[in-house]
């Protein structure tokens, strides 16, 4: 029962019951030029909001319709200009001209590399299989296929090392590189420092 969007201008709106009952400039409600929202299905009234400042908000229209609450802001830099925001295979992604990521579970933007889409993407979508479809209005369209292994360095901000040995022991992973021992905390994933 409730249409929200975004102008090519930078205003937000929301229209309940086919009235008008809400339009602001983003600036006004303190979040700059909109250039991209979504609407979260599962959730009533939540809704992403990208910027043109490499930031997307998430949040609920206030009681009145005229202000925005911000519950999370995320950055998605070095992706400026939020050109899609959806939520694809229970994963929210964020969409540039020519930057594709996702958000983790802890909230980082995560950047895809290597796509053979580089530039003028317009959209994400999913498919029944799980499958990601990236468009492009002048490289056409590239199916994503996912990686099954995750690259838990990576994730947990260090530097790409050559790893010879693990050992996993009271939630922290030792890591045993040419260069020394790395320790990360595997539930908040990030590096530990300790004596050793």
């Amino acid at each position: 029962g409730q249409i929200v969007g975004a102008t090519k201008n930078g205003e937000l709106f929301l229209i309940k019951d086919k009235k008008l009952v809400s339009f602001n400039a983003g600036e006004s409600l303190g979040i700059g030029k909109i250039t991209s929202v979504y609407a979260e299905d599962s959730t009533d009234d939540y809704i992403y909001v990208g910027n043109d400042q490499g930031k997307v908000y998430a949040g609920f229209f206030g009681e009145d319709g005229n202000t925005f609450d911000v519950n999370v802001e995320m950055d998605v830099s070095p992706a400026l200009n939020v050109s899609w925001i959806s939520r694809e295979c229970e994963t929210i992604w964020a969409i540039a001209d020519d930057k594709v990521g996702y958000f983790d579970p802890r909230g980082k933007y995560r950047l895809v590399e290597h796509l053979p889409i580089d530039s003028s993407i317009e959209m994400v979508e999913s498919d029944y299989q799980g499958n990601l479809w990236l468009v492009s209005t002048r490289q056409g369209v590239a199916k994503i296929v996912t990686n099954n292994f995750q690259d838990i360095t990576d994730m947990a901000g260090i530097e790409p090392e050559v790893v010879n040995a693990t050992c996993l022991y009271r939630d922290n992973l030792y890591v045993g590189t040419d260069k020394g021992l790395r320790i990360i905390d595997i539930k908040r994933m990030e590096p530990v420092e300790n004596e050793l």
